[in-house]
């Protein structure tokens, strides 16, 4: 790695394997999407930053065209239909597991602070009571689905 150092900016310069670029671009593709998927709650400047970024190292891609993970949208390289939606199954297995994770935590939390009411301060105790529960939760989830979980007003 080199850098050349100027008084306001370090310039860093890299050696990444071909293997090696294609899993930052996947990273950073991600994390855009992340990001994006946050645009209401997220600095706009912040994004427009990590945009740029972005774009900065698909244009290193130009030399991989050919390889059908890439596709030239004049003047930006951008990933393929097909290369997209690999990262769309990841993101959508991401989205599945973070979903009943959520659930589970949130009913574990909820049934164990019905069961001991209001407290100061959550104890080791308290928070074993909830990994157990939410530990419950996880597997009806796996083994039912929702298709045991009812709603009662």
């Amino acid at each position: 790695m080199t850098g050349t150092t100027t008084s306001t900016q370090t310039d860093i310069h890299i050696q990444v394997t071909k293997e090696q670029y294609y899993n930052l671009l996947n990273l950073i593709h991600l994390g855009n999407w992340m990001v994006n998927a946050l645009s209401d709650t997220v600095d706009q400047e912040q994004v427009a930053k990590y945009e740029e970024l972005e774009q900065k190292l698909f244009s290193y891609a130009r030399p991989f065209l050919k390889d059908s993970r890439f596709y030239s949208l004049s003047p930006f390289i951008v990933f393929s239909a097909k290369y997209e939606k690999v990262l769309q199954e990841m993101i959508m297995e991401y989205d599945n597991e973070v979903f009943w994770e959520s659930l589970a935590l949130s009913l574990a939390k909820r049934d164990v602070m019905n069961g001991i009411g209001p407290v100061s301060k959550m104890t080791d105790d308290h928070v074993a009571s909830i990994l157990k529960k939410e530990s419950f939760y996880l597997d009806e989830f796996e083994k039912y689905g929702v298709s045991r979980l009812v709603i009662r007003k």
